[in-house]
């Protein structure tokens, strides 16, 4: 039997603001049910992952998250986690 398709980078955190993971994107109900979905449901959500990421962490037309970590409100709650803002797989860089 093969494994399943996931997004999950090991970066297990929801945004309080958004409800999606900081890692993946999905939903807790996502999250919760991935295992259960059809491969094709799984590939469709995997599909809308980067607009979803990029609409909830990155404010309209920048091409890097604020290095502040704070929306224009000064509200923290929706900084990138430390997997957007390392290297490629979720790995910081020193």
């Amino acid at each position: 039997m093969s494994r399943a398709t996931s997004p999950c980078i090991r970066v297990c955190t929801l945004d309080p603001g958004t409800g999606l993971c900081e890692g993946c994107g999905r939903t807790r109900e996502e999250i919760v049910r991935w295992y259960r979905m059809t491969e094709e449901e799984r590939l469709q959500i995997i599909a809308e992952l980067p607009e979803r990421m990029r609409a909830a962490f990155f404010p309209e037309g920048a091409l890097t998250p604020n290095p502040t970590g704070r929306n224009d409100a000064g509200d923290s709650r929706r900084r990138p986690s430390p997997a957007h803002r390392g290297a490629p797989g979720g790995a910081l860089r020193r």
